[in-house]
């Protein structure tokens, strides 16, 4: 039940289950296009442990997230280590929630499972705003680990996620809210994709 609960408040940031599409602003005329897809079964054995760094240590604070970009300004670089660290931007700013201006404002779109129709910049973020996710879980995790640039198109990064997070504030839904109730969410691996 939680479970489901927690992916209808989710939709507008990790849509992993029927996938989703953004189009983010590189600080030029350039795009990017983030796609989620769900793993299948057979595949999970295949990814790297998301507990452990990739040299088989334990990952500590911030080691594979956001803290250790290398990110000392704005401007994209078109490199492999630029677009990584555009990636990283948009994953540390709640995939655009926090920073808009990541966010291309004449062709943005978000489409998802949950909504009727794609959605514009100004819709996304209403809705990214309304549900607020981390008033309801403060220590919201995207656990991101294995960035990796495409072997066949190298403006395109594969990334692998597990998402994990505390209920500690009221989950707010269409249909109503929930107060915090301490559970610990704990997602299983998702692979994303920006282009």
């Amino acid at each position: 039940m939680i479970a489901s609960i927690l992916n209808l408040a989710i939709f507008y940031l990790w849509s992993c289950t029927y996938g989703s599409a953004f189009l983010v602003s590189q600080s030029s005329s350039d795009l990017t296009r983030l796609r989620h897809w769900p793993l299948q079964t057979g595949t999970l054995r295949l990814l790297p442990n998301p507990f452990q760094s990739s040299d088989g240590s334990s990952p500590s604070p911030g080691q594979g997230g956001f803290e250790d970009s290398g990110d000392d300004g704005l401007e994209f670089e078109a490199s492999s280590m630029g677009l990584i660290r555009q990636a990283r931007r948009l994953l540390a700013s709640d995939y655009g929630i926090l920073d808009p201006a990541l966010l291309d404002d004449s062709e943005f779109i978000w489409i998802g499972p949950f909504v009727d129709q794609p959605l514009g910049k100004i819709e996304y973020l209403a809705a990214g705003r309304f549900f607020d996710l981390r008033a309801a879980f403060p220590d919201l995790d995207y656990r991101p680990h294995d960035f990796r640039i495409d072997e066949s198109d190298p403006y395109t990064i594969r990334i692998s996620c597990r998402v994990t997070g505390t209920m500690r504030g009221a989950l707010r839904l269409r249909t109503g809210t929930f107060p915090p109730t301490g559970n610990r969410m704990k997602c299983p691996p998702e692979s994303a994709t920006i282009t």
